[in-house]
């Protein structure tokens, strides 16, 4: 679950267009099922034995502006890039065992890159013709390779976000009297 806030820029006065600015305290991405056989960091030698699959966790603080053009005053497409700093990566090891399930976490961030830059796709619906609540669907693609060189690995952030963002404080039209 990810935890952030989005600032709308109205451009020029104009409706039809909107910079939305999203800033992620806590973007979540990786990925599960990977295959241990293929990982070249260390694995502790007590858990290699029946060893199934492996999560990679990854989280970054993420800043992610999106140009958004407004079809409808519910329904806007939104692109952009985005940037983001990791903050913390591990891989959680899983086994089944004949007692039970056993798992093993161990920090993998020093074998990372520390910036992830891709672009992002966006699609938003607001409920009460624009004005309340916006849900969105978000799709983003790293360009970073999000291994060190020095790793000899290659792998890109691919992720499919659903948002709900609660507007907190709205336009207030001035009465000219």
């Amino acid at each position: 679950m990810g935890i952030g806030a989005y600032v709308d820029v109205r451009i020029g006065g104009n409706d039809k267009w909107i910079l939305q600015n999203y800033l992620l305290f806590k973007a979540p991405k990786g990925a599960a099922g990977l295959d241990v056989a293929g990982e070249s960091f260390p694995v502790n030698p007590l858990l290699t034995e029946n060893m199934d699959r492996l999560k990679r966790n990854l989280t970054y603080i993420q800043l992610t502006p999106v140009m958004r053009y407004c079809f409808t005053p519910s329904w806007s497409l939104g692109i952009g890039p985005y940037i983001g700093f990791l903050t913390s990566g591990f891989d959680t090891y899983s086994a089944t065992m004949d007692n039970g399930a056993l798992s093993h976490q161990m920090k993998v961030s020093s074998n990372l890159n520390p910036v992830d830059v891709g672009a992002a796709i966006d699609l938003q619906y607001r409920i009460l013709k624009g004005k309340g609540v916006q849900l969105n669907l978000r799709f983003e693609q790293g360009m970073v390779n999000v291994y060190r060189k020095d790793t000899g690995k290659s792998g890109f952030n691919r992720a499919f976000h659903f948002g709900v963002g609660i507007p907190m404080a709205g336009d207030k039209k001035q009465d000219g009297n």
